[in-house]
């Protein structure tokens, strides 16, 4: 499931996919990485039985040019949905194991490689949200996506959906293309994307707008 901000541009080329090239130029510095370290912790009947630091790479979208940044609340607490994973499977009762994580260490990645410490500001564990903002104020203002500047997609309308790789890949912007597989509309408005990645935190665009 992809986490979904929509925002709309006009393109002029009749080709999507220069139309996406350009989209990806212009908006791919706003799409970060986010590192921390996480710290799990599982107990069985009230008794500590494993620890762990794990250190995370995620993927973020910057929304304010003060670096604001929106990213999935699963990435920086894990310990949540394990939580939800094990109790179904394992039950209550006093071998009932509990698992709890707590994220540490946070960092800002950008695009030039600079890394800005950063703190947690808000959670909504109800629509998997974590808003993260730099502990320093940065020295220039950063590319940031408007949310308000957004679009109402139509089923089966094509986006351009944008992310970033890890070390692995060299940090390298990322983008796919990706039809509206359904729209939800209750008890929120929710678009499903048909045949995207699997990557949390990460904005889509319509390459192309309507005229009214």
């Amino acid at each position: 499931m992809v986490l979904v901000f929509i925002s709309c541009v006009t393109a002029t080329a009749q080709d999507n996919r220069a139309a996406a090239r350009d989209l990806v130029k212009k908006w791919q510095d706003a799409i970060v990485n986010v590192r921390v370290v996480v710290k799990t912790r599982m107990s069985m009947g009230g008794r500590e039985m494993q620890s762990a630091d794990d250190s995370v790479d995620a993927v973020g979208t910057v929304i304010d040019p003060s670096g604001l940044t929106v990213m999935s609340l699963g990435s920086l607490n894990p310990g949540a949905m394990m939580n939800k994973i094990v109790g179904a499977s394992v039950g209550g009762g006093e071998n009932r194991v509990e698992i709890s994580s707590e994220p540490t260490d946070l960092k800002i990645r950008l695009p030039d490689g600079r890394e800005m410490p950063a703190k947690i500001v808000l959670r909504d564990e109800d629509l998997d949200l974590a808003f993260i903002r730099p502990t320093a104020k940065p020295t220039a203002p950063l590319v940031a996506i408007n949310l308000a500047e957004s679009a109402k997609p139509a089923l089966l309308e094509e986006m351009v959906v944008l992310s970033r790789l890890g070390r692995v890949g060299g940090w390298a912007s990322s983008a796919t293309l990706a039809d509206i597989g359904a729209v939800i509309e209750r008890p929120r408005t929710f678009y499903v994307l048909g045949g995207a990645p699997s990557a949390m935190g990460t904005p889509a665009f319509s390459p192309t707008c309507r005229a009214p």
